[in-house]
């Protein structure tokens, strides 16, 4: 059964090209090594550029654990993390309807 996650945060001044950059790279890594990944969308918000919205959806429990512990994701939180306004906030959905 399909597992649908969000990630919200915000990140300092100064660091939005620097972690744009980074999620590019990450996303394009997941495509590579995480074929249970099967959706990971990165917004950037247009009023405030410096918050971001991730939306994923793992094909399972066991996709979603080896995305967790993927070597790329913990790159990208290593070099994200320092570069947070507050934590990220983690939300767990449930499918309501999809085109």
């Amino acid at each position: 059964m399909p597992i649908y996650k969000t990630a919200q945060f915000l990140v300092r001044a100064g660091s939005i090209d620097r972690c744009t950059e980074a999620v590019r790279q990450f996303v394009a890594e997941m495509q590579r090594t995480e074929p249970g990944t099967q959706l990971y969308l990165s917004m950037q918000d247009q009023v405030n550029p410096h918050r971001f919205l991730h939306v994923f959806v793992f094909e399972d429990e066991r996709a979603e654990a080896a995305h967790r512990d993927a070597p790329s994701t913990k790159r990208f939180t290593e070099l994200l993390f320092p570069e947070l306004i507050g934590e990220v906030k983690f939300g767990d959905y449930t499918l309501v309807a999809t085109t």
